[in-house]
């Protein structure tokens, strides 16, 4: 239903790995930083915290991916109608949401599917809107920046885009990077003010490094405990086996379906003694040579997700 119907095959987060996929995978937009912003708006309205951070997300990714210079407020129509369609299709792809998805056959059942198509026809509507916005506007002084989605407008073409996919390929961009760059904020905040001895060691280290390059141990191991204590999608997001495979004697054909289980691997007491106990330690270790705290080589962070679907946000494996 989420995948198939819903989006019409075209969002990146559902496609199976092909040609479509790889098109897709292709655009790796720079992202812009508007923390200084966000801060302010904290230190101003400390009570209105999750406006600030929606606001930042929102802000941040539609600059990037449309290229408007307006400041965007989390309650901009435009803004509001993303996030939108963004929590109804999480809410399509829940495990078990439809029917559809465990009895394939009930699709070519004439309105079964009428309701799914018609949130299509939207999401559709609304993603191709913002990308005409910025074919026209693109080259008029002061109405867009150069960004993602000019960039894919130049090269259509080249990468055999369609217009659908297009607008999918931006709406996707905008609707993944804003409303989970907010809660996992959120997340961070909560654990901070919970655990303000572990945040205080973060802090120190922040005030005592400056540069490019410089290692961050403290800093890594707290986003990771963060996001392993209280991960953002608890169960992750459904995989598909592309062919037959076996693991540990089991049988799982082609097109099975693969749940990562955030929750319960990085409660795993064998690997996490202690799950509930916020802890930074469990991710650092004392080099021997140098005799420096350093990341431990042999712990594993999965709140990223998996495979091809991973998300690129750190080297810390």
């Amino acid at each position: 239903m989420a995948g198939n119907i819903m989006s019409g095959g075209l969002r990146t987060l559902c496609l199976p790995y092909g040609d479509r996929w790889k098109r897709f995978r292709r655009y790796q937009p720079i992202q812009e930083r508007a923390s200084r912003q966000l801060i302010l708006d904290i230190v101003e309205r400390p009570k209105d915290f999750t406006e600030a951070l929606t606001r930042y997300a929102a802000s941040v990714i539609i600059k990037i991916t449309y290229g408007k210079l307006t400041p965007i407020h989390h309650g901009d129509e435009e803004v509001v109608q993303v996030i939108k369609t963004l929590r109804r299709f999480t809410k399509a792809a829940r495990l078990g949401a439809h029917s559809v998805d465990r009895f394939p056959w009930l699709r070519y059942i004439p309105g079964w599917v009428a309701q799914g198509r018609k949130w299509h026809q939207e999401e559709l509507q609304l993603f191709s809107s913002q990308v005409e916005g910025v074919r026209r506007e693109i080259n008029i002084p002061g109405k867009r920046d150069s960004c993602f989605t000019s960039y894919m407008l130049e090269r259509q073409k080249e990468f055999s885009l369609s217009d659908s996919e297009a607008a999918y390929l931006a709406g996707s961009l905008f609707g993944a990077g804003s409303d989970t760059t907010a809660a996992a904020l959120a997340v961070v905040i909560f654990a901070a003010a919970c655990h303000p001895e572990e945040s205080k060691r973060v802090q120190d280290e922040l005030d005592s490094v400056v540069g490019d390059g410089r290692k961050l141990p403290f800093v890594t191991a707290f986003v990771c405990e963060t996001f392993r204590w209280r991960p953002v999608s608890a169960a992750g997001f459904m995989h598909a086996t592309v062919k037959d495979d076996v693991y540990e004697g089991h049988f799982i054909p082609a097109g099975s379906w693969v749940i990562g289980n955030h929750w319960s691997i990085h409660r795993d007491e064998s690997v996490f003694p202690e799950p509930e106990k916020f802890d930074l330690s469990r991710w650092l270790t004392i080099d021997e040579k140098s005799g420096k705290t350093i990341l431990r080589p042999d712990m594993r962070h999965f709140a990223y997700g998996f495979g091809r679907r991973n998300i690129k946000v750190t080297n810390h494996q």
